[in-house]
């Protein structure tokens, strides 16, 4: 379905965009999608499930502590989703960097009889590098992001440590 999607995009589409970056976009949509079921099926749920049971637990032992680990899940909740907001705008400029760069790989391999006809071949080397340094630059600031959300994690489990030792 999103082939047939595509293909009814405008000629302009095509002409603005390479085919092997279009290609690569495809080709990398089932694999994404089942990425993205596993994260759900297999960290969502079961960390769902699993503060619900412990919440339980709490709440039927003594529930300030239950009162202070859904104040920490709610802050934990709050650092996530305002880092991932953020990192993710870079980490798709990142993929539309990883997409471009797949696609002028591709579009080289195609016209390989060109390239080694016209002794092109050092030319598409460097052509290429400036394309992977640009998606290792965006991968380091994608990362970046990423590092202080986990610090920012970090962080808020020592409080949920200390705060539940401090009322023990």
């Amino acid at each position: 379905s999103v082939f047939r999607y595509v293909k009814k995009h405008s000629h302009q589409y095509f002409a603005s965009k390479l085919s092997g970056q279009i290609a690569s976009k495809l080709g990398e949509l089932p694999l994404s999608c089942q990425t993205i079921m596993e994260i759900i099926c297999m960290q969502f749920v079961t960390a769902g499930t699993g503060a619900l049971i412990v919440l339980i637990m709490m709440w039927s032992i003594k529930p300030i502590f239950a009162f202070i680990l859904l104040t920490w899940l709610f802050l934990h909740l709050s650092i996530t989703s305002f880092f991932m907001r953020y990192s993710n705008v870079f980490w798709q400029i990142h993929s539309d960097s990883v997409s471009k760069l797949s696609g002028k790989i591709t579009d080289v391999f195609t016209n390989i009889l060109n390239v080694r006809m016209f002794a092109h071949g050092e030319y598409e080397t460097n052509y290429l590098h400036q394309y992977q340094v640009d998606e290792i630059n965006k991968a380091k600031k994608a990362m970046w992001i990423t590092e202080f959300m986990r610090i920012g994690l970090g962080i808020s489990g020592l409080l949920l440590i200390f705060s539940m030792i401090f009322t023990l």
